[in-house]
C-alpha cells in the first residue's frame, strides 16, 4: 500500500535509497490470538497478499529468507557492536528532575531561555532543553548495561519547584488538569497560553494574511507552546529562532540522538521518563536490543525513530504510557531528512501501551520498508492500563505522509485488546462522521464509521486528531496512489 499526501515533492529528493520492493508469499501466522492463528487461511491464499491461491510456500522468502529484504537489513547491523564498559546490573543512575538543569550546557546560548540543544519535539525541529541522555551528530556510539537491573531512571514524577498542591515535575507540563498538580488552565504546561510567545507577525514578518488567520485559529491556540512549534515550522521561521527551553513547557526525551550513524542501545532500563523514552532522529544504523522501556506515564512512547533509515529493534520489552514503537518522519514543514525506512522489529514484548505498532502519526516524510515478526503483544495489564491496539497506522489531511510496504508476520495476542471504542471529541472537525461510540467489532448502518483511536486489532486512521492542526491541506494538494 502506498498513500501520498501533502510534501511528497520533497521525498523526491530524499538522500535515502528505498529497496525495491519484496514481493511476499503467504503471510504465516499473520495474527495469532487466544491460542488460535487469524489470518493464515483467510489471506495466504490471497494474490493481493502475494498468495497463490494453494497452500504451497515458494523455496525462499524475500523477507524473511536467505537473501530476503529484512535479513539484509539484519546481516547490514552485525558490526553494530561496541567495546565499552557497560552500566553495571542492579545499578541506577538517577537524572535531574529540574528542567533548568538541561539548559546550561547547550551549544546555542538564548539568553534567558539557556544554553539550549537542537532538537525535535513531536517531529518539530527547535532549541530545547537538553535530553538527560543526548548527542548529535556523531559516529559510533553506545549506551549499553548489563540487564533490565540497569537503570536510568529521570525521575520525571519528582517535584522541583513547589510542594503540596502547587509542586511541579516534569509530568505537570502535560497539562492534564487534575494529574501531577496540573491544577487548572493557568498551570505553566504545553497547553497553557504561554506570554512568552510573541505573536506570528513578529516571529515571522511578512508572513500573508491568510496564513497568519489559519495559525492563529482560536481551535488551536497559537500561544501554547504544543501549537507554537508547529505554528512556527509552518510560517517558515528557521530551527535557529524557534527558541523554547526556560520559559516554555515542551518535555524533552529521555534519550535523544540527532544525526548519529551506528548506534547501540543495549541490554538496560530506562524508568520515570520526561517524554518520549528513545527518539533518534535521522540516524543511520540503529541498533536497538534487549532494553526495557519502563514508563508508564503522559507520552511515554517506548521508541520513536524519526527518519532513520536501517534500525534493527530486536528483544526490547515494552511497558509504556503511549505507544510502544513509533515509526516517524517529520510533521509540517519539517521534512528535510526523508522518509522513515527500512527497519526491523522482532522478538519484541508488549506489556502495554496505546499501540504496539504505530506508523505515525507524524510522517510527513513517508514511513517504507518496515519488517515485523515474533511479537508478543501480551496486553498484562489489560485491567488497568490496556493495549488500545495492536498496529496502528495514522496521519491526518495536513500531517499527510505515506505507507509503503509494511509486513508483519506471528504477532500473538493473548489478552487481546481494548473494546471499547474511543475518539477524538472536540478534536474531530464539524461534520465528521467519525463514531468514538461503536465498539470494536459493531458496525451497523445506524452505527457506522468507528473511530480508529481505540478498540482495534489493525486500524487505519486517516482522521487523527484533524481540530488540534491549525493547517488543512486543500483537497486539490493531496493525491493517492495504491500498489
Amino acid at each position: 500500500m502506498a498513500t501520498h499526501y501533502k510534501n511528497s515533492s520533497k521525498r523526491a529528493a530524499s538522500n535515502h535509497a528505498a529497496q525495491a520492493d519484496p514481493h511476499s508469499p503467504g503471510r504465516r501466522a499473520f495474527m495469532v490470538f487466544a491460542g488460535t492463528s487469524a489470518g493464515a487461511t483467510l489471506l495466504g491464499g490471497l494474490s493481493g497478499c502475494g498468495g497463490s491461491g494453494s497452500s504451497g510456500l515458494t523455496p525462499e522468502d524475500p523477507i524473511w529468507g536467505s537473501y530476503g529484504a529484512a535479513t539484509q537489513i539484519i546481516a547490514s547491523l552485525a558490526g553494530i557492536t561496541q567495546s565499552m564498559f557497560p552500566l553495571s546490573a542492579n545499578c541506577t543512575i538517577y537524572f535531574s528532575p529540574n528542567p533548568a538543569d538541561y539548559a546550561k550546557d547547550g551549544p546555542v546560548n538564548c539568553g534567558a531561555n539557556g544554553n539550549l540543544f537542537y532538537t525535535r519535539w513531536q517531529a518539530n525541529d527547535c532549541l530545547n532543553f537538553g535530553s538527560p541522555v543526548y548527542a548529535r551528530n556523531q559516529s559510533n556510539i553506545a549506551l549499553i548495561g548489563e540487564d533490565a537491573t540497569s537503570v536510568l531512571n529521570g525521575q520525571a514524577m519528582t517535584p522541583f519547584a513547589g510542594s503540596g498542591n502547587t509542586a511541579t515535575c516534569w509530568w505537570t507540563f502535560k497539562g492534564s488538569n487534575g494529574a501531577y498538580d496540573c491544577v487548572s488552565s493557568s498551570t505553566p504546561s504545553q497547553v497553557y497560553k504561554n506570554p512568552n510567545n510573541v505573536d506570528l507577525r513578529t516571529a515571522a514578518p511578512g508572513i500573508s494574511d491568510a496564513l497568519y488567520a489559519q495559525l492563529t485559529s482560536p481551535t488551536t491556540p497559537w500561544q501554547e507552546d504544543q501549537n507554537y512549534l508547529p505554528a512556527l515550522s509552518e510560517a517558515g521561521v528557521p530551527v535557529a529562532k524557534r527558541v523554547f527551553g526556560i520559559g516554555h513547557y515542551l518535555r524533552p526525551c529521555m534519550v535523544e540522538f540527532i544525526g548519529c550513524t551506528n548506534v547501540l542501545m543495549e541490554n538496560y532500563c530506562t524508568n520515570n521518563t520526561p517524554f518520549w523514552q528513545h527518539h533518534p532522529t535521522d540516524c543511520k544504523n540503529v541498533v536497538i536490543r534487549g532494553v526495557t522501556t519502563n514508563s508508564i506515564c503522559p507520552n511515554n512512547d517506548g521508541f520513536d525513530p524519526d527518519a532513520c533509515d536501517n534500525v534493527l529493534c530486536d528483544g526490547v520489552t515494552f511497558n509504556t504510557g503511549d505507544d510502544c514503537i513509533a515509526i516517524k518522519s517529520g510533521k509540517d514543514l519539517d521534512t528535510q531528512y526523508g522518509p522513515a525506512q527500512n527497519h526491523v522489529i522482532q522478538n519484541c514484548t508488549m506489556n502495554s501501551g496505546h499501540g504496539s505498532i504505530t506508523l505515525g502519526s507524524e510522517m510527513g516524510g513517508g514511513v517504507q520498508n518496515i519488517y515485523a515478526r515474533n511479537l508478543q503483544m501480551l496486553n498484562q495489564n489489560w485491567a488497568t492500563n490496556p493495549l488500545n491496539i495492536a498496529i496502528r497506522i495514522k496521519t491526518n489531511m495536513n500531517r499527510g505522509g505515506f505507507v509503503k510496504n509494511f509486513y508483519a508476520d506471528k504477532v500473538t495476542l493473548p489478552n487481546g485488546v481494548a473494546l471499547k471504542g474511543g475518539g477524538y471529541g472536540s478534536a474531530l472537525l464539524a461534520g465528521s462522521p467519525i463514531n468514538s461510540t461503536v465498539p470494536l467489532g459493531v458496525v451497523t448502518a445506524a452505527a457506522a464509521n468507528p473511530s480508529a483511536a481505540q478498540g482495534g486489532l489493525i486500524t487505519f486512521d486517516c482522521d487523527y486528531q484533524p481540530a488540534n492542526d491549525a493547517i488543512r491541506t486543500p483537497t486539490s494538494r493531496m493525491c493517492r496512489r495504491a500498489t
